[in-house]
């Protein structure tokens, strides 16, 4: 008998200690992410080491609408949900009073983190369409202690009635709670803040402009260089916006609705210039993999419409239907715009339009473009976050020089 009770309480010390190990582990993740989180909120651009392309990029999560639920960081829900798990095991490691109802929430933290993570890793895929290396290590965290608490379970037996689970998860909300207060008082003031301006969150121009003046043709000719690249607003403004695109990046398919915006709003004050960054190795030689394998495809039927003054056309459907991109949708596409099958597979077999789409994707090399969507502003890269107030900022600095 006290042979079975001793290897119970062996079993109860491992799932306490690796919760433990867990917790902590997922308070410094959840604590990376949520400082990537602030960052990105004060300055459009964290510059982490977790940036690695337009697929695994923390900034492109932190960025965007899903990055916060009430008010309050996802992030910093995680920092809560792990302080938590932390708390209950060490409790029932060393206090002895309550232990079960502390064993039974670490058995429901186990679930609930679990099924948050497929929910958040759904809404990273279909939703942002990129992800976070920092949440993905989050993600793994969850599921490793949901196996570990399950695997223990026949050896611990915990009580997990409705009123025993439910005093367990109470201490971990109020931990949770503990966080949320804690950010409150704790989370950086925007007036305090001397990367943003009075009055505004927007960073200051010297911060969201790279120092560093691209020169980037703009050929405003069907005869000129490889061709005319399409655009609007005014040929003669004294500030270019130049975009490097990709039809089938769901970054540039979120920025598209913003730079409609911030093109419509200043009109022929300036030039918004439209090229094509497809990432995609059949046209793009920088790509190593098939990342999105329609890309250069889309990019030669958009400027075989450009061709017939119906550029415009085609880019706002493709980008509006980019989801359902394929092949067949593109020239589905393309005849909205009004081409032909005919004229679509001349340009598809085309050199020439070819060597024009390849033509901005050197430019873009030069320029440093590594992603889409890349924005310059006079030739410098835009380094805020896509959002509205921060571009038209950048372009108004521009303007009044």
């Amino acid at each position: 008998m006290n042979q079975q009770a001793g290897e119970s309480q062996r079993h109860e010390v491992e799932l306490l200690g690796f919760s433990t190990v867990i917790g902590l582990l997922g308070i410094g993740l959840s604590g990376y992410s949520l400082n990537n989180h602030l960052a990105v909120k004060a300055t459009g651009a964290s510059g982490a080491i977790c940036n690695i392309n337009q697929t695994f990029s923390c900034d492109a999560v932190s960025s965007s609408s899903y990055s916060e639920l009430f008010g309050f960081p996802v992030a910093l829900l995680g920092v809560g949900f792990f302080g938590a798990l932390t708390a209950l095991a060490l409790l029932a490691l060393f206090s002895g009073k309550n232990k079960s109802e502390q064993i039974a929430g670490i058995y429901g933290l186990s679930v609930i983190g679990a099924v948050s993570s497929v929910v958040l890793g759904l809404i990273a895929w279909l939703g942002v369409g990129a992800f976070c290396l920092s949440c993905i290590g989050v993600y793994i965290l969850t599921f490793l202690q949901l196996f570990w608490a399950l695997k223990k379970k026949p050896d611990v037996k915990p009580e997990l009635t409705i009123k025993v689970l439910f005093n367990g998860l109470t201490t971990a909300a109020m931990v949770v709670a503990m966080a949320l207060v804690g950010y409150n008082f704790l989370k950086p003031s925007a007036k305090n803040n001397p990367a943003v301006e009075s009055g505004s969150e927007v960073p200051l121009e010297s911060q969201i402009l790279g120092a560093k003046t691209n020169s980037i043709v703009v050929s405003k000719s069907a005869f000129s260089g490889l061709g005319e690249d399409y655009r609007k607003g005014g040929d003669e403004a004294k500030v270019t916006v130049t975009e490097f695109s990709d039809f089938e990046c769901p970054a540039c398919g979120r920025a598209e609705p913003i730079l409609r915006e911030v093109t419509a709003e200043f009109g022929s004050r300036i030039l918004f210039v439209f090229k094509n960054y497809p990432l995609d190795k059949s046209c793009n030689a920088s790509m190593k993999g098939d990342l999105h394998k329609f890309a250069c495809q889309a990019a030669i039927v958009g400027r075989c419409a450009g061709q017939f003054g119906n550029f415009w056309a085609f880019h706002d459907k493709a980008f509006a239907e980019q989801s359902n991109i394929s092949l067949a949708n593109i020239k589905a596409w393309g005849k909205g715009a009004g081409l032909t099958e005919a004229q679509m597979d001349q340009c598809l077999a085309s050199s020439d339009v070819l060597a024009k789409v390849k033509d901005d994707i050197a430019q873009g090399d030069q320029a440093g473009v590594t992603g889409t969507p890349a924005i310059f502003i006079n030739g410098r890269k835009y380094n805020g976050a896509f959002s509205a107030i921060q571009l038209k900022q950048a372009i108004e600095s521009e303007l009044k020089k």
